[in-house]
């Protein structure tokens, strides 16, 4: 830890044996169903969205630990499968950026008076959402 860190009572520091654990693997593991289970049996308290958990009960988890090298090859099946969630999230939320500048422009050209919005309305679209020639 670095010095002079203060950490607020809800947060945990956990410490672990450098030789046979894979900081990524445990972190995977406590989000997981084994590992959330294990947090809510323990969480305690009367605030219902900031239980505490002991150190006691923490000690008392159950922690599968394969060898290092199986370890590793989880994490990377985990982060590999991601990969593929994690870049269409990125598209959806490009898509959805473009989507309101878009909204913003639209009425920005409203207000100012750039588009007429009873004659868009009038104006049939084709199914590529583009506005038919008037002269056709």
């Amino acid at each position: 830890m670095r010095p002079r860190t203060i950490l607020s009572d809800l947060i945990y520091r956990l410490s672990l044996r450098p030789d046979g654990v894979v900081p990524a693997y445990v972190a995977y593991l406590l989000l997981s169903r084994l590992g959330r289970n294990q947090i809510e049996i323990d969480a305690r308290g009367s605030s219902g969205t900031m239980p505490k958990i002991s150190q006691s009960h923490i000690r008392s988890w159950r922690v599968l630990l394969p060898p290092v090298e199986e370890q590793r090859g989880i994490v990377e099946k985990i982060e590999g499968g991601s990969r593929v969630l994690l870049a269409s999230i990125a598209q959806a939320e490009r898509e959805i950026a473009l989507i309101q500048e878009y909204r913003s422009r639209l009425v920005a050209d409203i207000v100012t008076g750039q588009l007429d919005v009873r004659e868009a309305a009038a104006t049939p679209f084709e199914s590529g959402g583009e506005p038919q020639s008037q002269s056709s």
